[in-house]
């Protein structure tokens, strides 16, 4: 899954259009969790603290 924003790039100069990568979207997660009856939260949080924290915002136009 991927999240789009519009994000100040020092590469670039300029406002432009970044992307982040999410290993897990909420859709998937919300029907695992269903299905384990819970269980999977116990994989799904930390992998959202992980992509919180650690998946950069990569601008569009450069990479950076």
């Amino acid at each position: 899954m991927h999240k789009q924003g519009r994000k100040w790039c020092n590469g670039c100069g300029e406002y432009t259009m970044h992307h982040k990568q999410y290993m897990i979207s909420d859709g998937v997660g919300l029907i695992l969790t269903l299905l384990t009856c819970g269980l999977f939260l116990i994989l799904w949080i930390p992998l959202g603290i992980i992509d919180v924290l650690c998946q950069p915002w990569r601008c569009q136009r450069c990479g950076g």
